[in-house]
């Protein structure tokens, strides 16, 4: 008995991508059964697609019987496979096949990225007498489009004081390298951009990033890179740091014997002595020890090496010191400057320090806390509950509270 013919139904399978032009691609038709054929795919619109994003398309294909066969196949399965190549010089491909199309990143290169598409459709005549196998492929490309700014979130931005700029220069990049005259750059509060200059052979844009005014809260600016035509961007966050207070812990320098140095101070020495201006010094005995005082932003945080260079004052008077790897040196001790003022190039002065120093010959304890300035920003807090004491002949201590 011979059973009724089926209407056709053509069977789609969907491969999920989502992207914005028109676009449907021919490919050759592919026979496994001489009952069925398979059909073209179908694509939907295929527009750029944003670096980092999951893009997707849909694709349907399907299977034809012709009319002539009294026996028609039925569709049983499907099995769905991709494959990526391409990326250029941007990105490398990545990503991973099967039906339900995923991408971590969608990588990126000056061509796009050409994608392979693969269906096998699976039935059996309508007896079910035997299975057939019938496949067909097709490939598109997807242009794939990358802006990024070499910066690091939560970037620490620095303001420029005292003569010390802080001025960083960032790059931001697009690919294909033709979409750079597209990228326009928006700045947070905090901080300011400028100089921009763009290279459109290699894809960059140039510019200078510096800070206007301390953040409140870590993180609270940006810098937003938008390509204007496909609406890929890139954000990074950044801090503006200032010198803001002393750091803990404070050093302690307990009873220790130290020698005594016969030095010769003026405004521009180390350590400096601010009534004295040269040409001219004061003849000190001094016994002394240096102390680290690390200094930290107004998050409690080392300033790192952003402000290197800085210049120390204490109430506005130089130490003649300067900030280094986020610490400076305070010469801490007891002297006696009672050995007159001389030209610097006056033999009294000249021997000074070949003198054997005058030892310690009293006992005292007293506070040494003072305003301390990092390239203008005060310290707060800055060297408070500090004393120093001396005992004879030649005993110095200093403690933090």
């Amino acid at each position: 008995m011979k059973e009724k013919n089926r209407s056709k139904k053509p069977i789609a399978a969907l491969l999920g991508m989502v992207l914005l032009a028109s676009v449907i691609l021919p490919v050759g038709m592919a026979h496994a059964d001489s009952a069925a054929a398979f059909t073209n795919f179908t694509l939907s619109a295929i527009s750029p697609v944003c670096f980092g994003s999951s893009p997707s398309v849909t694709i349907t294909a399907g299977v034809a019987n012709p009319t002539s066969d009294s026996c028609e196949i039925v569709i049983t399965n499907q099995i769905w496979s991709w494959s990526a190549s391409g990326g250029g010089v941007c990105f490398p491909t990545n990503g991973n096949g099967g039906t339900g199309w995923t991408w971590s990143n969608a990588p990126a290169g000056n061509n796009g990225i050409t994608v392979t598409v693969n269906v096998t459709f699976q039935g059996t005549n309508c007896n079910g007498g035997f299975t057939t196998n019938i496949s067909g492929s097709t490939n598109f490309t997807v242009p794939v489009i990358n802006v990024s700014l070499s910066m690091n979130n939560l970037q620490r931005v620095g303001i420029s004081a005292n003569g010390h700029d802080r001025t960083q220069h960032i790059t931001v990049t697009a690919c294909p390298s033709s979409e750079i005259g597209n990228v326009a750059l928006t700045p947070g509060p905090h901080i300011k951009l400028s100089n921009f200059q763009m290279n459109a052979g290699n894809g960059t844009k140039t510019f200078d990033l510096v800070g206007t005014d301390k953040s409140t809260a870590q993180g609270d600016t940006y810098v937003t890179a938008t390509d204007n035509v496909t609406g890929c961007s890139d954000t990074k966050t950044a801090t503006v740091i200032i010198p803001a207070a002393v750091g803990t812990p404070h050093p302690q320098f307990y009873s220790t014997s130290v020698a005594g140095q016969n030095l010769c101070l003026n405004s521009t020495t180390t350590p400096a002595d601010w009534s004295v201006i040269p040409p001219n010094v004061a003849l000190v005995t001094a016994f002394i020890t240096p102390q680290s005082i690390s200094v930290v932003d107004q998050f409690g945080n080392a300033c790192g090496d952003l402000y290197d260079g800085s210049i120390i004052t204490e109430n506005g008077n130089p130490l003649n010191q300067t900030l280094s790897g986020s610490a400076y040196t305070d010469n801490v001790g007891v002297w006696d400057d009672s050995y007159g003022i001389y030209n610097a190039s006056d033999p009294v002065a000249v021997n000074w320090p070949k003198h054997s120093p005058t030892l310690i010959d009293a006992t005292g304890t007293k506070p040494l806390n003072t305003h301390v300035e990092v390239d203008g920003f005060s310290l707060n807090p800055a060297i408070q509950n500090r004393t120093y004491s001396y005992t004879p002949p030649s005993t110095l201590q200093v403690i933090w509270q």
